[in-house]
């Protein structure tokens, strides 16, 4: 598989549908499978979830 690959070249149908706030995430460099246990892609994603859970999900 090609790095390229793992980039959606159009949004989803379920991205399409689901509500706001919502962000896609791209993690350079990184496949669907690199994001289970590459140290560096998998903190790269938490750190990103980490920051969109937080401004949206806290009160």
């Amino acid at each position: 598989m090609r790095k390229d690959q793992s980039r959606p070249s159009r949004p989803t149908a379920g991205w399409e549908k689901a509500a706001e706030p919502k962000e896609l995430a791209v993690i350079d460099g990184a496949t669907h499978i690199d994001l289970y246990d590459r140290d560096a892609h998998v903190t790269a994603a938490v750190d990103r979830l980490t920051a969109f859970f937080t401004a949206h999900l806290t009160r």
